[in-house]
């Protein structure tokens, strides 16, 4: 081996397995980096025609504060906002030099807490023989761990510009273009009086359907780090610092897709309210308003039984998978059902 350290997978005296399992996880966060910025880029497309959001001569605002962007970001004072502004200013906010300034700043202070941390509990044991292998596995330790907490935040940030969205579309009265209304309310039978919150809430379906599956990046990436350090393969340790820190991982890219899918149930709520409101200016015998009737009751039905994207049942979402992965079976299946869905 290098430096003496020797080449075995089963005799528990060899450092290269955890340093391919390492390599490995370096080489999945880069996937997945590529990967989901390519799916969020589709699906701006996919959502720009679905839901008119281009008209001609539109143009995307500047973005203040970068760093503090999601903060700065506020629903309008009027209380109303057109759908083509909104979904602009959040791709704006959305843009890869502003996400990257955000997570860039994260992880540099998680990276120096994670420093601090293991210098107050004790460093985890690198069993190397030689010189050689411990500053090969140091670097390749260094470069897995940097690009981990990179992909971590990326999807945390990618979770909370989306929650922020939904959060602002609850409390605002969007007005989307006359072409989307008209094209709905004529597919859905209904008057296009009563297809705005629909249209509002397949809008929060079809763009969490995206960002919901990032959740299980930094788990498969954490799980693999943390198998890389299983004592099968060497003298690994894990002491309570480092643990520490991989839990902190784990709840962190967990609270936020847990946040999201409760905002969109809360969007959701709000959308059924709305519509029900209605319910109380059409009581009555005549005709024309029990057939309007119907129809709000169609739409507030059609949103309730709406499971796609955060609306999913909790057993069919990413955040499921995403827990069950360290189990075992159940969460491996939900893994590779997942992977044979990417390419």
């Amino acid at each position: 081996g290098t430096g003496g350290e020797p080449f075995s997978l089963t005799d528990g005296i060899s450092v290269w397995p955890t340093a391919t399992l390492r390599l490995l996880a370096f080489a999945l966060s880069l996937a997945f980096f590529y990967h989901s910025w390519q799916r969020l880029t589709a699906n701006d497309g996919e959502l720009t025609q679905r839901f008119g959001f281009t008209p001609a001569g539109a143009s995307t605002p500047p973005v203040a504060f970068p760093v503090l962007g999601i903060h700065y970001w506020r629903p309008d004072a009027t209380g109303e906002a057109d759908a083509t502004s909104l979904w602009k200013e959040y791709q704006a906010l959305g843009r890869w030099k502003q996400r990257l300034i955000r997570i860039l700043l994260q992880t540099v202070l998680y990276v120096g807490f994670g420093i601090l941390l293991m210098a107050l509990s004790g460093s985890p044991v690198m069993p190397c023989r030689g010189d050689a292998c411990f500053s090969i596995n140091l670097g390749v330790l260094g470069v897995s761990v940097v690009a981990m907490t990179l992909l971590m935040f990326y999807v945390v940030d990618a979770t909370r510009l989306c929650r922020r969205l939904i959060r602002i579309m609850i409390g605002t009265t969007i007005h989307w273009p006359d072409r989307v209304l008209e094209q709905e309310a004529a597919r859905l039978g209904v008057d296009k009086v009563y297809v705005r919150e629909w249209i509002a809430i397949d809008c929060i379906a079809q763009r969490t359907a995206v960002i919901s599956a990032m959740i299980y990046y930094p788990f498969v990436v954490v799980f693999l780090m943390a198998v890389a350090r299983h004592s099968y393969f060497d003298r690994w340790d894990f002491p309570i610092g480092l643990m520490a820190i991989i839990g902190v991982n784990a709840a962190y890219a967990f609270g936020n897709g847990v946040f999201l899918r409760r905002s969109a149930e809360q969007a959701k709520r709000a959308a059924v309210a709305q519509l029900k409101s209605r319910l109380d200016g059409l009581s009555g015998e005549v005709v024309f308003k029990k057939e309007k009737r119907k129809q709000v009751e169609r739409m507030v039905k059609l949103i309730e039984d709406y499971q796609e994207g955060a609306f999913l049942p909790f057993t069919r979402h990413p955040l499921f998978g995403a827990i069950a992965l360290p189990t075992g079976g159940t969460g491996l299946l939900f893994l590779l059902e997942y992977l044979a869905t990417l390419f």
